[in-house]
């Protein structure tokens, strides 16, 4: 599948973009988010959510495929660090709220019980073994086309020109943007939201930026929507923050950045909106 070249009269353009009202936009289930976003992802954008290791990005990632799911779309998740047994663990785990040591340990009370029901219910794919954008390609093309599609996470995946970075002699960062440059003709050509996560380099616990980005790789320019998670609670601050994540949305092509304040639940380590807690 690839996009064949267009040449549009700006009247034509503007007809597309009136027709363009109508697309479908996918809510995200965390309602600060889909605030900034007007409404959720798009069709055919790249949307970016990076962290530092341990800020939650995996889990953010997750928990937003389980909600999106559970509206009725179609989603497909590729895990690249974990199995699919494993990342299905930690879908249960979120949404029962229970702790993972507490499944490892065979809590199995009615909770989990119940969140394996639900989501085996759910039209939600999870992909493990795809670790190059071809073979992304190839298992986007085995099955009926999703509605969205989740990738965790950037610097674990091939581009698919390894070989001849290699002869270049160019390091993992041009590496990272060809496979960010990549998936967003993927999330193009099938016109999808593709939400793709992306680990920041161990720093200091200033929150991070756009700028951190363009130090992964530069992948900032290819995305549509970039946002980070910052938890001070998790970088050893302590007060009145410290069990609360806060979500910058530091690019947004559709709307307004800003920052979204979400509770970060120790208990079971997930993220849930204030008002579900009654904060």
């Amino acid at each position: 599948m690839r996009n064949a070249i267009k040449i549009y009269s700006i009247k034509e353009a503007i007809r597309e973009s009136n027709n363009q009202s109508a697309e479908k936009v996918i809510p995200t289930g965390f309602d600060g988010i889909d605030r900034l976003l007007n409404g959720g992802l798009r069709p055919g954008t790249l949307n970016v959510i990076a962290a530092r290791p341990g800020m939650g990005k995996t889990v953010l990632s997750l928990q937003t495929a389980n909600n999106i799911a559970g509206a009725g779309n179609r989603v497909v998740f590729f895990s690249c660090e974990e199995t699919a047994a494993d990342a299905a663990k930690r879908m249960v785990c979120l949404r029962a709220g229970v702790s993972r040591r507490e499944y490892y340990q065979g809590n199995r009370h009615a909770a989990v019980r119940s969140a394996e029901e639900e989501l085996s219910k759910l039209d939600l794919r999870i992909v493990s073994g795809a670790d190059s954008v071809t073979e992304i390609y190839e298992a986007l093309e085995s099955i009926e086309k999703p509605d969205a599609v989740f990738i965790d996470f950037l610097q674990l995946i091939d581009p698919g020109v390894r070989v001849a970075l290699r002869k270049a002699k160019f390091d993992p960062y041009s590496a990272a943007e060809r496979t960010a440059f990549r998936l967003k003709q993927l999330a193009r050509e099938y016109d999808i939201p593709i939400v793709l996560t992306s680990q920041l380099s161990r720093r200091s616990s200033l929150k991070p930026q756009l700028a951190d980005l363009r130090f992964c790789g530069n992948i900032e320019q290819h995305s549509n929507v970039a946002m980070f998670i910052h938890r001070e609670g998790y970088s050893g601050l302590t007060g009145e923050n410290a069990g609360n994540a806060t979500i910058i949305v530091a690019k947004n092509y559709c709307g307004d950045c800003g920052m979204v304040e979400l509770v970060w639940e120790n208990n079971y380590g997930g993220f849930a909106n204030r008002q579900e807690l009654g904060r």
